[in-house]
């Protein structure tokens, strides 16, 4: 046997107080009536059954014991069943260029990203996801999963440090998200969806074809741009995270990052998407759960299920009738009218 709220249970530490309470009441009540009353009222008091007083009492803690025990969720055997599985695949291809740590968007591009993202993932129910980080390179972070913690720990660490090679390649995160879709396809006609989290200031000429490519395998392409237009510099910061000063071009001059959104568009229209831009610091991402929610929701696969029985009825059964019985037994004598009267 099993509980599903076993918290419950510390509740039954106070019984034993209970019953404790409850004897010194009893004494105390009968050493009262015997000081305050005497022999004027000795027949009043030889109708009182002290035995049936404790008995009614037994009952009335019963009645709580199980009581707690109902409120426990008791669980015991087991039963089967098969689950239908439904959802929408998911994966979300994430900028982590050093043109992410720029702040003109609070407190920075890469983090705010994150932030919404995480909040993002919390708003599923039932759909797979999958990361892929991207900078002058690409590379999967997570494989589809249905294990949303697991998949905010992942977006939780991503830093623009985890890729050496510099650059925003986003040709070949498209690509690498398409890999994800295909080695975790249980079932080809799923709903396939990439969010592309990015500043669009790609450096890769290959990105409108890996778009078409995309769309051409049954993936609908959202992007999100994140950034300013006028658009702010880059910031280097120390292991404390305090400003180091800012990263500098070859003529040693500070580099400005805008946000590219006619590329991102561009991607987004051709995937079949929508583009979304986070310019002015305020993100909605309500509107995008609402064009997902639109997309049909399919079959996984069929999963075998072992479900355990449970068994509250019982104990709750048992606390109605010691309840019962504590109210409807008699605190009186049982006396017999036929030997009075002889």
């Amino acid at each position: 046997m099993s509980f599903d709220n076993s918290v419950y249970l510390w509740l039954l530490i106070i019984i034993p107080f209970i019953i404790v309470f409850g004897i010194m009441f009893f004494q105390k009540k009968q050493k009262n009536f015997n000081y305050q009353f005497g022999k004027q009222f000795f027949n009043l008091k030889k109708n009182i059954s002290y035995t049936k007083q404790y008995m009614k009492f037994s009952f009335f803690v019963l009645s709580l014991i199980f009581l707690t025990i109902t409120l426990a969720s008791p669980m015991y055997g087991e039963s089967s069943r098969v689950v239908e599985k439904t959802g929408i695949d998911i994966v979300f291809a994430i900028d982590t260029s050093k043109s992410m740590l720029a702040e003109d968007i609070a407190p920075s591009r890469i983090e705010r990203a994150k932030m919404e993202l995480s909040s993002f993932i919390k708003s599923l129910k039932g759909d797979r996801v999958g990361i892929v980080s991207f900078s002058g390179v690409a590379y999967p972070l997570l494989p589809l999963t249905t294990d949303y913690s697991i998949a905010q720990l992942f977006l939780k660490n991503i830093s623009t440090d985890d890729i050496p090679i510099r650059g925003t390649n986003i040709s070949m995160a498209v690509e690498t998200a398409m890999d994800l879709f295909s080695e975790g396809s249980k079932s080809q006609n799923r709903s396939r969806i990439l969010i592309i989290v990015s500043d669009g200031e790609s450096h890769d000429g290959n990105t409108i074809e890996s778009a078409k490519k995309a769309r051409e395998n049954g993936i609908t392409i959202y992007t999100f741009g994140i950034g300013s237009l006028s658009g702010e510099l880059i910031p280097i910061k120390n292991k404390n995270g305090q400003n180091q000063g800012y990263v500098e071009n070859k003529q040693n001059e500070p580099v400005i990052t805008k946000l590219n959104s006619k590329e991102l568009l561009e991607i987004s229209t051709i995937g079949g998407g929508k583009y979304y831009g986070f310019e002015d610091n305020s993100i909605d991402l309500s509107k995008l759960l609402g064009e997902i929610s639109q997309f049909e929701r399919k079959s996984l696969k069929d999963e075998f299920k072992i479900l355990k029985q449970e068994r509250y009825q019982i104990p709750l059964f048992a606390a109605f009738v010691f309840l019962l019985l504590s109210i409807i037994i008699s605190e009186k004598k049982v006396t017999n009218n036929k030997k009075e009267g002889i």
